[in-house]
């Protein structure tokens, strides 16, 4: 995956290790769930205004 990620941006990333922690994936779903949340919410409020 960060060959291809490396490929993308014309960079050497595969030096670099994949680094994850339960803290990382805890904070990654809470501000994911966040930002869906809020995008979800703005969603509803700009289609409640147009009708």
């Amino acid at each position: 995956m960060l060959s291809m990620s490396g490929e993308m941006v014309h960079m050497q990333l595969n030096e670099m290790g994949w680094h994850l922690t339960f803290t990382g994936v805890v904070v990654g779903l809470v501000a994911w769930s966040v930002s869906a949340g809020i995008a979800g919410w703005l969603l509803a409020a700009i289609y409640n205004r147009l009708q």
